[in-house]
């Protein structure tokens, strides 16, 4: 797993920031990717899910398992930075 998440940093995919904290896979993006946030004021963090849900395809699809993802702080919250935790289950 540390392989594989160190190539994936290599290519930027999935943020770039990917790493193992205790049992879970940790997930940094540094800035939104998404476009409708550029142009809506005050939009809802739950638009953040899709992210989720695209650490939660990847890993499901590589890993061959069922991984729960959970957003933990998102910029669109005020945060710097959008971090998730993936859990392998």
């Amino acid at each position: 797993m540390t392989d594989f998440l160190s190539k994936m940093n290599q290519t930027r995919i999935g943020g770039g920031k990917l790493r193992i904290e205790d049992d879970k896979i940790i997930g940094i993006y540094e800035k939104c990717y998404c476009d409708l946030p550029k142009h809506t004021e005050n939009l809802c963090s739950d638009f953040c899910d899709c992210s989720g849900g695209w650490y939660k395809k990847l890993f499901s699809e590589v890993l061959g398992k069922n991984v729960i993802v959970k957003k933990q702080k998102t910029i669109l919250d005020g945060a710097n930075e959008c971090t998730f935790e993936i859990y392998i289950v």
